[in-house]
């Protein structure tokens, strides 16, 4: 169990430091924990996919993406180092997810002392939720590490915790964290709304004006600005229809605690959601008001809009509120009296941990695009020159992406796949169909023409057509 008593946590004698390390080590090492044993999933190969293009290309096609391409880039620079096996393409997050754990130990600790800044430290590190987003190839990850360098940047240049008044440089850093944050995750603007928020509450209320970190949003945002018409051709694409269905309420009501854990059994989902709500209350007034404004523009304002109009909310999409999350029980923790404070942590951590483990040492957890592409390699090498995707009732650009993907070095001359605009070749842009069976049938028969062709893998997540002569 970590020793923390007051002694044990010294601000200027290294063992805070030291503390943080361990944690950020120990966060580390979960995460490379069979990053690359799992199969790239639908999500993920897209992912994957993006980074075949150049760089001018990711930032040409993000105008057909609701994903701003900071991520796409960045992924880019992984696979020109080490490749794109599963473990490489996930190596990002986990390395972004295990970084963010010092920012969050910096936010507890001008939230509630240095015993706080320790606590949230281990508990980022241990999260089951952050551990599983630190496994998989999407921007979640980054959105977390976003969130916790802006909000670390934010205390130093308004009253949180940090050195006031704010220095230029202190203002030039937040510059760059919103905006990081901005180009992280489709809800990253929403979180630097929320932060707008904020600052725009505390103004009124305390009749001071934050300049350095109102400069500070401000040069974010004329950085953005120029994403700006993409967003906005992004939203009139969206309300012509997206793929996202409204969440049951129970899982919306239990996002703070979906911020440490995901998965079954729910109700402790639900539990922990209680508890961190219950946590913020422990919070010093600024701060509560901080977690408030982002829990308005990143979970509230979505997950209602979902129901009254365009359903756009998912649990994930909220993690820039992760940070905050963690700091909560961070702080609570820390406030508690002598054994009750350790006995709380004991258990807190220790459950994340078991939590952590049992996730990493469970059975597959994704789609298994692996294991549903395998037939190729048999295939192919009995003489298909040529494989075309469907996904009964829908294929698109994810299902080739998986294709793509696992039928690298084998003797295929080209890839189809069908959508309701017929069937797209490389390297053509594709866009995501759900066009009726008997449409894609119409779809498969004019692609083929003279060819013959026989279905190798007939369930899901997808059905391959291995294509013959030519």
């Amino acid at each position: 169990m970590l020793p923390l008593d007051e002694q044990a946590v010294e601000v200027h004698g290294g063992r805070f430091a030291t503390w943080v390390a361990a944690a950020t080590t120990v966060a580390l090492g979960l995460r490379l924990v069979r990053i690359g044993s799992e199969s790239l999933w639908r999500d993920e190969t897209f992912q994957w996919w993006s980074t075949t293009f150049t760089w001018a290309e990711i930032l040409r096609n993000a105008s057909g993406d609701v994903h701003p391409p900071l991520y796409a880039l960045l992924t880019k620079v992984f696979v020109g180092v080490f490749g794109d096996a599963e473990w490489a393409l996930r190596l990002p997050a986990a390395l972004l997810t295990a970084a963010a754990v010092p920012l969050i130990a910096a936010l507890g600790r001008r939230a509630g002392g240095p015993r706080a800044g320790v606590l949230s430290a281990w508990i980022a590190a241990l999260a089951p939720a952050l551990v599983r987003y630190g496994q998989e190839a999407r921007s979640y990850g980054l959105l977390v590490f976003a969130s916790a360098f802006a909000l670390v940047t934010l205390s130093r240049t308004i009253d949180l915790g940090g050195p006031a008044p704010a220095r230029p440089r202190d203002v030039a850093i937040l510059a760059l964290a919103a905006a990081i944050l901005a180009f992280s995750h489709p809800y990253g603007p929403l979180a630097v709304a929320g932060i707008g928020l904020f600052l725009t509450v505390t103004t009124v209320r305390d009749r001071r004006f934050p300049t350095g970190a109102v400069i500070g949003l401000a040069a974010a945002g004329l950085v953005f600005a120029s994403y700006t018409p993409v967003l906005r051709s992004q939203i009139a694409a969206v309300r012509e229809g997206f793929w996202i269905t409204p969440l049951p309420p129970a899982n919306i009501l239990a996002v703070p605690g979906s911020m440490l854990r995901r998965g079954t059994p729910r109700p402790l989902t639900a539990l922990f959601a209680v508890v961190v709500l219950l946590a913020a209350k422990r919070l010093p007034p600024r701060w509560r008001l901080l977690a408030a404004s982002l829990a308005l523009t990143v979970w509230i304002g979505p997950a209602v809009h979902s129901y009254l109009g365009q359903p756009l909310f998912e649990v994930n999409y909220a993690f820039a509120l992760a940070p905050l999350a963690v700091v909560s029980l961070g702080v609570a923790v820390a406030r508690l009296d002598g054994q009750r404070r350790r006995i709380a942590a004991a258990v807190l951590l220790a459950g994340l941990a078991i939590d952590s483990v049992a996730y990493l040492l469970g059975g597959p957890r994704k789609e298994p695009w692996r294991e549903a592409c395998a037939p190729l390699v048999t295939a192919a090498r009995d003489g298909a020159t040529a494989v075309l995707v469907r996904r009964p009732g829908r294929a698109g650009i994810m299902e080739r992406s998986a294709v793509l993907y696992y039928a690298r070095g084998l003797p295929l001359h080209e890839v189809e796949a069908v959508t309701g605009r017929g069937v797209v070749f490389p390297p053509g842009r594709l866009a995501v169909g759900y066009p009726p069976v008997h449409e894609l049938d119409d779809a498969i028969r004019a692609a083929l023409g003279s060819r013959s062709a026989r279905s190798v893998s007939a369930r899901p997540p997808l059905a391959l057509l291995l294509v013959e002569g030519e």
